[in-house]
């Protein structure tokens, strides 16, 4: 058994649009994927990408939703003898998605992924579950999102974003942290907006405490700019008056 384990950086805070925090990664294969490994070529090479149907409130723009991902891939696996197994396992606010693609020839490939949801309610639980299945699933077969509602049908290729321009994204908010001045913030935030998978995929190259300044000059730049007054949410847990 092939095994390799990822685990990240704990973070003190905890943005409002962000539904569960990684805690653990981990891969394992069967001694041989050479098969399944071939198989999941030719079912990827006539994927399409997961349409983007689900809007994303905090970053204005919409994202592909676990049916949209399943439907960019079920029928591909199938046809190339590739199962998928999801199996979900929680302990409080802790979650944790096992992902297993498994070949008619016994080959197989399995990553857990383990996060943390904001709370142990039902609908916490069960939002990270969902949250976690989604991103387990689409990594783990190679599903992108798209704007095309063609493209997601007959499958034409799309690129990603690439390192030097997730970096480069980073490094103009990272500048914007440093200048310290909301302003900048949200036009950076705006600008980037017209391509979330970017987006996304910068923010989370950004220290923990420069994402929540920025998410604070964001929110309060939206504010003045509307004329409002900028009112912090209150802390989970705090008492209400």
């Amino acid at each position: 058994m092939n095994e390799s384990a990822m685990a990240p950086d704990n973070a003190e805070d905890w943005p409002d649009h962000v539904p569960v925090r990684i805690l653990d990664s981990r891969n394992e294969t069967s001694p041989s994927i050479a098969k399944i490994s071939a198989a999941m070529a030719k079912a990827q090479g006539a994927m399409g990408g997961a349409l983007k149907d689900s809007a994303n409130p905090f970053f204005k723009s919409k994202y592909a939703d676990l049916e949209s991902v399943w439907g960019a891939c079920r029928k591909q696996l199938a046809e190339n003898e590739i199962a998928v197994f999801q199996l979900p396992s929680a302990s409080g606010n802790k979650v944790a998605i096992t992902t297993l693609l498994g070949h008619a020839s016994g080959e197989w490939i399995r990553n857990t992924l383990t996060v943390e949801s904001k709370d142990a309610s039902p609908q916490g639980v069960g939002s990270a579950i969902t949250y976690t299945r989604r991103y387990g699933l689409s990594a783990m077969v190679g599903v992108y999102q798209t704007d095309d509602d063609a493209e997601a049908a007959q499958g034409r290729s799309q690129r990603g974003p690439s390192q030097d321009e997730t970096r480069a994204l980073a490094a103009r908010f990272k500048a914007a942290f440093d200048a310290d001045i909301d302003g900048p913030m949200l036009e950076i935030h705006e600008e980037a907006n017209k391509n979330q998978e970017l987006y996304e995929v910068a923010w989370h190259l950004l220290a923990s405490n420069v994402r929540a300044r920025l998410k604070l000059g964001i929110d309060r730049a939206k504010a003045a700019r509307e004329g409002k007054t900028y009112t912090p949410p209150q802390p989970r847990g705090a008492a209400r008056q």
